[in-house]
């Protein structure tokens, strides 16, 4: 007889199909996630890593530049203070500020120390006051770097005490 073999059932059905497609199209949704929740928390490490690094860097440039002394001076805020230490800053070569490049660098207080004797004692405070008037030889300047805003755009507080030399 010249028939034809009869066809073999195997084989998986629709329904079996769609189950394993839709098992594989969670776990890779859940793979996706995972792995974009892990690009995100390294980019956030590597910033702070970063900002850190900066600021170390700046603190450290500021207190190599020196105390800006207006004793005397009619001109004497806190923003020329601020301005004085950025200008200073900017100075140094390009090397010196690598670390902070591409960064917003902004100095949001200085405050001056102030020895204050009581009266009725010995006893010595210090003080931290807005006033270049109660300037007694040491600065303290707080920064803020801000990585630009299409990096994810975080910031670090930092502060660094500059003391007038003796």
């Amino acid at each position: 007889m010249g028939g034809r073999a009869p066809r073999s059932q195997g084989g998986y059905s629709l329904l079996e199909m769609i189950v394993v497609l839709a098992i594989v199209g969670s776990l890779i949704g859940a793979l996706a996630s995972g792995l974009l929740t892990s690009a995100t928390v390294t980019n956030h490490a590597k910033d702070r890593q970063r900002l850190g690094f900066a600021m170390t860097s700046i603190t450290e440039a500021l207190r190599q530049v020196g105390y800006y002394d207006t004793t005397g001076s009619a001109t004497c805020t806190v923003a020329t203070h601020a301005t004085e230490y950025l200008q200073r800053y900017g100075a140094l070569t390009p090397e010196e500020r690598a670390a902070t490049d591409g960064m917003t660098i902004e100095i949001t207080d200085i405050a001056f120390w102030t020895p204050v004797s009581f009266p009725t004692s010995t006893t010595v405070a210090n003080q931290w006051g807005g006033s270049c008037a109660a300037d007694g030889g040491v600065q303290r300047v707080r920064i803020r770097l801000s990585l630009p805003s299409n990096t994810g755009g975080r910031s670090m507080t930092g502060e660094v005490v500059i003391r007038k030399p003796k």
